[in-house]
Parts: C-alpha cells; structure tokens; sequence
C-alpha cells in the first residue's frame, strides 16, 4: 500500500499544481478580457467621432453648395447620364458622395463634387444610385 499512497499524493500534488495553474490562466484570461473591453470602448468612441467629423463636413459642404448629391438624386436632374462619355476614364467604385475613377494609364483617383481634376476639370456631382461622376462640362465618367 506504500506505493499505492505515493501515487495518490504525486497525483494530489499535480492536481493542486494543476489547479493553481488554471487560477493563473484566469487571472490572466480576466486581464486581457479587461484590455480588449478598454479597446473597443476606445474603438466605439473613435468611430462616433469619425461619425461627427463626416456629418459636419457633409453639413459644411452643403451649405457652401458643394455638397454633391444627396440620396436619390441625381448630379444634374435626369438628364445626367446622358452626357458625353469621357474616354478612358472608368468609375471604378462609389460609396455615397465619393467616387473612385480608372485614369486611362490605369491609375486611380477619388473625388467629391467641388474637386478639380487637371485633366477633366471640375467634379459637378457624384450619382452613386447611376454609378456615375458629372463633370461641370456635362462631361459623364461611366
């Protein structure tokens, strides 16, 4: 029996070293949970600023008349699309306001009504619901 009650003290000695090691774990489980919740708080909190920051830009451009196209409508009324295309340039993407175009050397630009690029001239709006940019000229980008 001598060596059976060894074996049961090894095996209580692994078990409390076992335990104390998940004590630790938890602590540090609990630690970092902490760090990660801070982090989010921070995340939540940069975001809700970034919010402000472009609703009063938006609201600063639409009083100074530059504030492109609001939802639903058009840059320059129905007749938009209908203007000439601007060959080898390309709307790549559009999100709101801002478009993003193909040059015909394959860069890329990104533009808000009001900008002026050198080689088209100025931005008159961006119709995301048609995908494309008008140019002041009545100049489409398709």
């Amino acid at each position: 029996m001598d060596g059976l009650g060894q074996h049961v003290i090894a095996l209580r000695q692994m078990m409390q070293g076992l335990v104390g090691e998940a004590g630790q774990q938890r602590l540090r489980d609990h630690a970092r949970q902490t760090r990660l919740q801070a982090d989010l708080t921070a995340a939540r909190r940069a975001i809700a600023t970034l919010q402000t920051t472009v609703e009063d830009v938006e609201a600063r451009l639409k009083r100074a008349g530059g504030g492109g196209c609001g939802p639903g409508r058009s840059a320059t009324g129905p007749a938009s699309a209908n203007g000439r295309a601007v060959p080898g340039w390309s709307v790549k993407a559009v999100s709101g306001h801002r478009a993003w175009l193909r040059t015909p050397k394959g860069g890329e630009v990104t533009v808000v009504a009001g900008e002026r690029l050198k080689a088209l001239g100025a931005v008159r709006g961006v119709d995301a619901r048609q995908g494309i940019v008008v140019m002041s000229d009545g100049r489409v980008v398709r």
